[in-house]
């Protein structure tokens, strides 16, 4: 019963349309090489025309108590595409 319940909450759900070149959730693997927790999103707001707002935390302090490295980053950006 679970299983047909399942199956048809699956189906119902893959037949939506799906919008994905609208919306990008991203990350930067450099920032997360540093401890960095990040995210960014990315949303189209015309046909050439994007704006993405990218978030990264650093609230940890090095082994020998300095905080050299403690930061936190809010990046608001616009980008036009020419293509």
């Amino acid at each position: 019963m679970i299983r047909k319940a399942l199956l048809g909450v699956c189906l119902v759900l893959s037949s939506l349309a799906a919008s994905a070149q609208q919306v990008a959730v991203k990350t930067n693997a450099l920032y997360w090489a540093t401890a960095t927790p990040n995210i960014g999103l990315e949303a189209s707001v015309g046909k050439q025309h994007t704006v993405q707002l990218f978030y990264g935390l650093n609230p940890w302090k090095q082994s020998d108590g300095k905080a050299e490295l403690r930061h936190w980053l809010v990046m608001p950006e616009y980008r036009y595409w020419f293509c």
